[in-house]
């Protein structure tokens, strides 16, 4: 029966991957799936196979969770949901809303200490605090040598945010792998255009460096430290 509840179980998160991205379209403008992207931005909607690569990966990244860490800590599914949403906004309007950032910071408190997510309510509150002061911080020192920001205060919220669902740990995690990861595209894109570009967006790492702690946390415990 495993042959047929696994291509079900994708089916089912991938309806719900496009459920994330409507919603994603409609925290921005207000309306539905059809919302056009900010012309700034380079569409991903006049292409049809990236936003069906974006929704399956969403779904295979709700059913690695569903065999891995969501039967012992079910609320994770709201943190999964949230971060794919912000992955669907910053690629497409280089927004992310605060719904599911900043917003969702104190449900992570009242979700430690009730014991339903793996980390303590006073680490909640501490790696919360850490995660945006240091981007904060970065971004202040970035700003004096190039005369610009290079993170947005999205990404500054959304990063306190993961800090207050994952702590410490999964904090320092996900900005090491959002911060590699991001380099080697900005590179890969330099090499590719010949042209160097501002404005990255960097939810998206954020979010799978967030995704791929939840997921291996225990090996990268032990890689990091």
């Amino acid at each position: 029966m495993l042959y047929l509840w696994i291509p079900f179980l994708l089916t089912v998160f991938f309806v719900w991957a496009t459920i994330l991205e409507t919603v994603a379209h409609f925290l921005i403008h207000g309306s539905s799936f059809n919302a056009t992207p900010d012309n700034s931005n380079p569409s991903i909607h006049n292409r049809v196979a990236i936003p069906l690569l974006l929704r399956a990966a969403c779904a295979v990244s709700f059913l690695a969770a569903f065999y891995t860490y969501l039967p012992e800590h079910p609320i994770y599914f709201i943190f999964i949901s949230a971060l794919w949403i912000t992955v669907y906004t910053d690629l497409n309007y280089m927004l992310i809303s605060r719904l599911v950032s900043l917003y969702l910071v104190p449900v992570g408190f009242i979700a430690s200490a009730l014991g339903l997510l793996a980390i303590s309510l006073t680490e909640a509150v501490l790696a919360a605090a850490f995660a945006g002061g240091f981007l904060m911080t970065t971004n202040a020192i970035f700003k004096i040598f190039k005369g610009h920001d290079g993170l947005g205060q999205g990404d500054i919220e959304l990063l306190a945010f993961i800090g207050a669902w994952i702590g410490f740990l999964g904090t320092w995690c996900t900005i090491v792998i959002a911060s590699t990861l991001g380099t080697i595209v900005g590179a890969a894109y330099l090499l590719w255009t010949r042209q160097q570009t501002r404005i990255l967006p960097f939810g998206p790492f954020l979010a799978f460096g967030a995704l791929m702690f939840l997921r291996y946390s225990e090996t990268l415990g032990l890689l990091f430290f």
